[in-house]
C-alpha cells in the first residue's frame, strides 16, 4: 500500500510540476527573466501588422493601429511627429520594402524590447519598440524609436 502511495505522490507531483512548467514562460537560467520565446503572440501580431502597414506606405493607419490603448496616442503632438518623422524618413530613403525582427528583451517581466528592421532601397532602418505590461491594460506601447543606425545592432 505504502509503495502505490508513494507512487501516485509521485505522478501528481511530476504532473504539477510540468504543468507549472507549461504555464510559466521560458526563463534565461542566467538572469531569470522571460527568454524571447517567452514574447506574447499578441505583440508579434500586433507589430508585425504595424510593418505590413508601413510597407503599404499607410504611415497614419499603421501607428493608429501599433499605439491603440497606448498613452502615446493620446499625446497628439508626440503621435503627429512620429507619423511625421516616419513620412520625412520614407521620403529620404523609399518606401519600406519589407520588415524584419531582429530581437527581443526583457528587462523584467513587466518591460520588454522587439527589435526590427525595415528594408529600403538603400540601406535599413531600425526600429525598437518597447512595452509595459500594465496592470490595468495588460501590454502597452510606450516607447517607439527608429533611425538609420543599424549598424547598432551588432556588437564591436
Amino acid at each position: 500500500m505504502n509503495i502505490l502511495f508513494t507512487i501516485l505522490v509521485i505522478f501528481l507531483c511530476t504532473n504539477f510540476t510540468a504543468q507549472a512548467q507549461q504555464d510559466s514562460p521560458q526563463r534565461d537560467n542566467r538572469t531569470g527573466l522571460p527568454t524571447a520565446s517567452a514574447v506574447p503572440k499578441e505583440l508579434y501580431s500586433q507589430s508585425a501588422t504595424f510593418f505590413k502597414t508601413l510597407t503599404l506606405s499607410n504611415i497614419d493607419d499603421a501607428f493608429d493601429q501599433l499605439l491603440q490603448g497606448s498613452p502615446i496616442r493620446d499625446k497628439k503632438e508626440q503621435f503627429q511627429r512620429l507619423v511625421d518623422q516616419t513620412k520625412r524618413a520614407f521620403q529620404l530613403y523609399g518606401n519600406a520594402q519589407g520588415y524584419e525582427r531582429v530581437s527581443d528583451e526583457y528587462v523584467t517581466e513587466s518591460l520588454m524590447r522587439l527589435r526590427y528592421i525595415t528594408m529600403h532601397d538603400d540601406l535599413p532602418m531600425r526600429w525598437i519598440l518597447t512595452y509595459y505590461k500594465s496592470p490595468k491594460r495588460g501590454w502597452i506601447i510606450i516607447n517607439i524609436k527608429f533611425d538609420d543606425e543599424a549598424e547598432f545592432f551588432f556588437e564591436d
